[in-house]
């Protein structure tokens, strides 16, 4: 029996556009880093001289990291599903067809009658015609007179006079470190964290 999903299969087309998706990310992965360490190849490093003690005990960061967890892969092997029953059994009947009824009725016996007098109805009158409106007269406005605008005066524009640049590129001629000196980190102490966490719970608590 093959484990292969049928063509069409959701879950399968799901499965293989992920697989191609993924193999596509870590060859471009793979590539990004390869064209990393050849740029790295060509990078020099100038050594430095340096007495600081980096012999540090107490703790840099919060962050501890897990154990691996024990996984047990026996629990991943694959079931093959049973196969469905066998479906119900159809035990077909004779069928019984009676015998066609017999037309034997006399044909009905139809009597024309004459057909009626046309209607006599007196049409009736016109409706009145109505009046013609009376449309009012147009009123008389008296429209106020415009004011006296005055034309905008614009100020002249200013001649800005910007000095040449004549300043002279600084020398990058340093000398060279060849002091010693040491340096002890200090584990950080935070002066505001208790009073921010206090004052965020109160206003998250209200």
């Amino acid at each position: 029996m093959s484990m292969c999903p049928p063509p069409g299969d959701l879950a399968g087309n799901i499965v293989s556009n992920g697989y191609t998706t993924f193999v596509n990310l870590a060859q471009q992965t793979y590539n990004l880093a390869l064209q990393a360490t050849h740029a790295l190849g060509g990078y020099t490093i100038q050594p430095a001289t340096f007495n600081a003690d980096f012999n540090f005990d107490a703790a840099l960061a919060s962050f501890v990291r897990p154990t691996r967890p024990d996984v047990d892969f026996s629990l991943f092997n694959i079931q093959t599903p049973q196969f469905p029953a066998a479906p119900a059994r159809y035990d077909g009947t004779n069928v019984v067809i009676d015998a066609a009824p017999l037309f034997d009725v006399d044909a009905p016996s139809l009597r024309n009658v004459p057909m009626p007098a046309a209607p006599n109805i007196t049409a009736p009158q016109a409706p009145p015609r109505f009046s013609a409106p009376v449309m009012p007269e147009a009123p008389n406005y008296a429209l106020p007179a415009l004011p006296a605008l005055t034309a905008v005066e614009l100020p002249a524009l200013p001649l800005i006079q910007i000095p040449a640049f004549t300043a002279e590129r600084p020398s990058d001629n340093i000398p060279d470190f060849t002091e010693a000196w040491s340096f002890e980190p200090q584990a950080y102490v935070s002066q505001m964290l208790t009073t921010v966490k206090a004052r965020l719970s109160s206003m998250l608590h209200c």
